[in-house]
C-alpha cells in the first residue's frame, strides 16, 4: 500500500508546491509581502523564477505516466542549466549582480555579457535537445527485459522459440532439420516394428 500512496503524494506535493510558488512569485512581483520562497526566488532569477513552478508541474505530469522513463527525467533535469544560465543573465541586464562570478563575467565582456549569455542560453537548449534525440535512440531495457520473461514463461515452444528470440535464421534452419529428421526416424522405426509384428504372425 506504501508504493501506491508514495506516487499520489509526491504529485500532491509537486501540484501544491507550484501553485504555491507562483501566487508567492506574483504577489512579490508586484510589491507585497509573499514570504521567503517568493521573494527569494524572484530577487535570485526574476522573471525567471516562474520556470520553477512550471518545473514541478512537468514532475508531476511525469509522476501520472503509467510508464516511467528515466530518459525524459534526464532531460527535464538538464532543463536547469539554461535556466539558471538565464538567471545570470538577467540579473547582469538589470544591474543586480552582486555575486563573484556575476561580477567577473560583466568585468570581461562588459555591456556584451548579458548577449553572450543568451547565446549560450541557445547552445545550451540545442544540446539538451540533440541529447534528448539521442536518448530516444538508446534501447529500452524495460522491452529487453520483457522479451526474456516471455522466453522463460513460455519453454513449450523448444528449440524454435531459442532460434526466434535470438534472432538466428541459420540456426532456426538447422533446428527445423534435426526436427524433421527426428520425425522421419520415428515413423521408421514404426514402420519396421508393424513388419516385425507381421511376420511374426
Amino acid at each position: 500500500m506504501t508504493d501506491k500512496k508514495s506516487p499520489d503524494f509526491l504529485l500532491l506535493f509537486c501540484l501544491v508546491s507550484a501553485l504555491w510558488l507562483t501566487v508567492s512569485v506574483l504577489i512579490t512581483l508586484i510589491g507585497g509581502a509573499a514570504g521567503f520562497a517568493g521573494y527569494f526566488l524572484y530577487n535570485t532569477f526574476y522573471h525567471t523564477a516562474f520556470y520553477v513552478p512550471v518545473y514541478l508541474v512537468l514532475c508531476a505530469v511525469f509522476l501520472l505516466r503509467k510508464r516511467f522513463n528515466k530518459n525524459n527525467i534526464v532531460v527535464l533535469i538538464l532543463t536547469l542549466i539554461p535556466f539558471f544560465t538565464a538567471g545570470i543573465a538577467l540579473r547582469i541586464y538589470l544591474g543586480a549582480s552582486n555575486t563573484g562570478f556575476e561580477k567577473i563575467i560583466s568585468d570581461s565582456f562588459g555591456p556584451l555579457s548579458p548577449l553572450l549569455l543568451l547565446l549560450l542560453i541557445v547552445i545550451e537548449i540545442i544540446l539538451i535537445m540533440n541529447a534528448s534525440l539521442f536518448l530516444k535512440k538508446q534501447p529500452d531495457d524495460k522491452k529487453d527485459i520483457e522479451t526474456e520473461e516471455h522466453f522463460t514463461e513460455n519453454p513449450s515452444d523448444g528449440l524454435k522459440t531459442m532460434a526466434v528470440v535470438s534472432g538466428d535464421s541459420a540456426s532456426g534452419n538447422k533446428i527445423a532439420d534435426r526436427t524433421g529428421a527426428a520425425d522421419s526416424s520415428d515413423k521408421s522405426d514404426l514402420s519396421f516394428m508393424s513388419m516385425l509384428q507381421a511376420t511374426q504372425i
